[in-house]
């Protein structure tokens, strides 16, 4: 017997040493595989730092009048009713080169109707463009957002001259650039005409924009009733375009106006909405949680929408799950639906939880700006980049019910306690009666 059990315990010690043995395999198998996992994302971010696109526009960069070629005149754009005496002008500039001839030019948009500008300044960056008007604007604009119709889509332009600015491309930029101006104009002037700074933003008759800025009537009617565009350095140029829109109504109030008034009453560049299936929720996850019903977002234009990402508040270990009932922190696809959970401890005793949703969605074609300075003068408005953000809210409420039921220990006992019973029944019903003999 002493044999078999030494052979016993040699056998155990060696499965023990076979077991710690492995244990410890495990262990330099599971660091090495940390070790890897570790490197392969350090190295994986660094990737993804070098391969994002930046679309950060530079610290600084130098203003221009535009001009044909040479630097002895500027271009501009003046509009009258039929060629009559009274002429609305507009400046054309460009960032970073004057030579209006080039088919990569950068223009530069005026936000201050009466500030003077001078050439070859230089402009620093400043703030960011947060006025949701002057972005719709923007985004409207053909001149500085290739995928956009444009503001005078579908103007009809026609000329007499010949020569290079005789093309259509030409006459259509001309168009786009001057209905642009314009409009960022109007909407300012209406937006800020009795605020402090009026003064800048006035469309008043007495303005002088620049040194090349002539103006007489009234700027207000001019604008409203143009027929006419002319190109002009005051010198070697001088290409009448008339501009005409259909039934009879005017190129302002047929083209520019529309996007002036919505504008003025537009609050984001891009609709985002979030939408709940109902107001019911259940309770999910062993009785720990109650989920809301499914929720949705969407976005118009809906293809402009790339990602959304949400974020809650309201009830303390609220969170988001995903249609797998998946915890979710990060970004959601369009088309995605998710729930909000949150711990039934929380809202209970017929108290109310309010979950405030607040979503973020990104969008594609969407141009953000920052504004330009140079002390004094102009401000001018540079595009930054063509993806923006628009946000969305939404609310869940869960009412909780008074706690009358036992938690999972409770409920244990208590059968634990109900078998102890049976058993002590049962053997009270078989016990039999001792017999005492005398």
């Amino acid at each position: 017997m002493e044999k078999i059990y030494m052979q016993d315990e040699f056998q155990s010690s060696q499965s023990s040493s076979q077991s710690s043995r492995s244990q410890s395999k495990m262990f330099h198998f599971s660091v090495a595989l940390s070790f890897f996992v570790a490197i392969f994302a350090v190295v994986s971010l660094v990737a993804a730092g070098f391969n994002q696109i930046s679309y950060a526009a530079p610290s600084n960069l130098t203003f221009y009048l535009a001009t044909d070629g040479d630097r002895n005149n500027s271009l501009s754009i003046v509009a009258s009713t039929n060629g009559s005496s009274g002429i609305f002008n507009v400046p054309i500039y460009l960032a970073d080169s004057y030579d209006f001839s080039s088919y990569s030019l950068n223009p530069l948009l005026c936000v201050e109707h009466n500030a003077n500008v001078v050439d070859s300044s230089t402009y620093t960056k400043a703030e960011a463009v947060t006025d949701q008007g002057l972005l719709y604007i923007l985004n409207k604009s053909a001149v500085i957002n290739s995928s956009a119709a444009g503001i005078s889509n579908g103007a009809v332009i026609t000329t007499s001259d010949t020569g290079t600015y005789s093309y259509e491309t030409n006459r259509k930029r001309i168009a786009e650039i001057y209905a642009t101006q314009v409009a960022i104009w109007v909407y300012m002037n209406d937006k800020y005409a009795s605020g402090s700074e009026s003064s800048k933003y006035s469309l008043s008759d007495s303005n002088i924009c620049d040194s090349n800025c002539h103006t007489s009537g009234t700027n207000k009617s001019i604008i409203e009733n143009a027929t006419e565009l002319r190109l002009t350095d005051y010198e070697s140029i001088n290409y009448t375009y008339t501009i005409s829109a259909p039934n009879g109504t005017s190129f302002y109030n047929n083209y520019i106006r529309p996007v002036v008034e919505a504008a003025k009453n537009y609050a984001s560049v891009k609709n985002l909405s979030v939408t709940k299936a109902n107001n019911t929720f259940s309770k999910v996850g062993d009785n720990k949680y109650y989920q809301s019903a499914a929720i949705s977002v969407t976005a118009n234009p809906s293809d402009d929408l790339k990602s959304y990402e949400v974020t809650l508040s309201g009830v303390d270990g609220a969170f988001v799950v995903n249609e797998k009932g998946e915890r979710k922190t990060g970004s959601f696809n369009p088309g995605e639906k998710f729930f909000v959970r949150v711990p039934i401890d929380k809202v209970s005793n017929a108290q109310k939880g309010v979950v405030d949703i607040t979503v973020k969605g990104k969008f594609s074609n969407y141009l953000s700006g920052s504004f330009y300075t140079s002390g004094n003068l102009q401000k001018v408005v540079v595009i930054e980049g063509n993806e923006g953000y628009e946000s969305a809210t939404e609310k869940v409420d869960f009412v909780g019910s008074p706690n009358t039921g036992m938690n999972q220990a409770q409920t244990i006992y208590f059968i634990g306690l109900i078998v102890l019973l049976c058993g002590v029944g049962i053997i009270y019903a078989n016990a039999k009666p001792v017999e005492v003999e005398e």
